[in-house]
């Protein structure tokens, strides 16, 4: 398995999945990351890809997270293959929910990797549109 990690400054002490990125908001942090599989003959399969939406709370020196985008194209359940929707900062069992963001459309967005890489980039491109300017005055 290969991991890919999105960040703007590494922090080794973290595994992975803390590894972040400044927004245009300072309150507000993402983490991305992707897993791929490493296949026959040098070819890779995408595994999974995770983007995390997370509050910062300089107060208690940590991040909450607010809100989850995932792709797990390689699962067998259809609710989490397409990009879904997880609400990570609702009660338990909420943020363990999946809201296909794409679910009448799934053949198409799982045909290729650069379809599902446009499905997700239209789905994490609605937290830059919308969710980013409601934070910035905070």
């Amino acid at each position: 398995m290969i991991t890919l990690v999105a960040t703007d400054e590494k922090t080794c002490a973290l595994p992975y999945q803390g590894e972040g990125f400044r927004t245009s908001t300072q309150v507000l942090r993402c983490c991305y990351y992707e897993q791929w599989q490493v296949c026959a003959r040098s070819t890779f399969t995408l595994d999974r890809a995770y983007f995390t939406l997370l509050e910062v709370v300089p107060a208690a020196r940590k991040y909450d997270k607010l809100l989850c985008i995932h792709t797990d194209p390689a699962d067998n359940n259809d609710l989490k293959q397409g990009p879904h929707l997880h609400v990570s900062c609702a009660p338990d069992p909420m943020g363990h929910c999946h809201f296909p963001l794409e679910f009448g459309c799934l053949e198409a967005v799982l045909k290729d990797c650069d379809s599902l890489t446009t499905a997700m980039q239209r789905a994490i491109g609605v937290v830059a549109r919308d969710v980013l300017p409601r934070y910035r005055n905070r």
